[in-house]
């Protein structure tokens, strides 16, 4: 922020997933999002709430791709991505 003052940055949360692994539940996931919204509060940076918002759900993450979005759910998700910035950008 102090190299390009006038540059606004976004920071988007993790996808939810579905996997057994521990580092990638639910819970740990979730808190992962949590942390990175506070930071980015602190920090005065926009966060963009995949977790949450994208429509990307656990549920869904089960028969698109588990932890990596198939190609459809990519592209829903990037859509998803662009509308949040262009909603919130200074311009």
């Amino acid at each position: 922020q102090s190299a390009f003052p006038f540059a606004q940055l976004f920071v988007a949360t993790p996808l939810q997933t579905f996997t057994d692994l521990p580092w990638m539940s639910y819970e740990s996931t979730r808190l992962k999002r949590d942390i990175i919204c506070r930071v980015c509060r602190e920090a005065g940076v926009k966060v963009i709430d995949s977790f949450y918002e994208s429509g990307f759900s656990r549920l869904i993450a089960k028969d698109h791709g588990e932890v990596h979005p198939d190609p459809v759910w990519t592209d829903r998700i990037a859509d998803f991505v662009a509308a949040s910035i262009r909603a919130r950008s200074l311009l």
